[in-house]
């Protein structure tokens, strides 16, 4: 149980990093420009709080699914014999840990880590980073409840 413990402090870490991120990004994009110093160009600091903020999002994506399998199978002694994060996700749901309803969620915050890995594009990163206030807040919910 120790390993598991571990593992939902890193990710109850990650996720706080991840809050500071949001609440960093929200503040710059709210900001007049005036309000801003004269040393910073308001599009380019918060195109770098926002990549910012998506790579915390990416790193907490990584912990939250593999402390789900950790927990999978420390607390409820599941066996996974694959160990990729979609199924991780869906033995979850299988086995009434995490809702269908939030299992899609989850399936899709994969798929928005996915096109953040691999391919950079403005527009992906401004919709993508439109959506991660929900998946924290996702994130968040099931590492308190679990």
């Amino acid at each position: 149980m120790g390993k598991l413990i571990l593992a939902k402090e890193n990710i109850k870490m990650a996720l706080v990093r991840l809050g500071e991120a949001l609440e960093d990004f929200d503040k710059v994009s709210h900001m007049r420009a005036e309000d801003l110093q004269d040393t910073f160009d308001r599009e380019r600091l918060e195109r770098s709080l926002r990549d910012s903020l998506i790579q915390r999002f990416e790193f907490c994506i990584e912990l939250f699914w593999k402390y789900l399998k950790r927990y999978e199978e420390e607390v409820h002694a599941l066996v996974l014999e694959v160990s990729a994060p979609r199924s991780v996700i869906a033995a979850a749901c299988k086995a009434k840990i995490i809702s269908e309803r939030d299992a899609e969620v989850l399936l899709e915050m994969l798929t928005s880590r996915n096109f953040t890995s691999h391919l950079y594009k403005a527009e992906v990163a401004e919709r993508i980073s439109a959506k991660i206030p929900e998946y924290y807040q996702l994130m968040a919910k099931y590492i308190e409840a679990l």
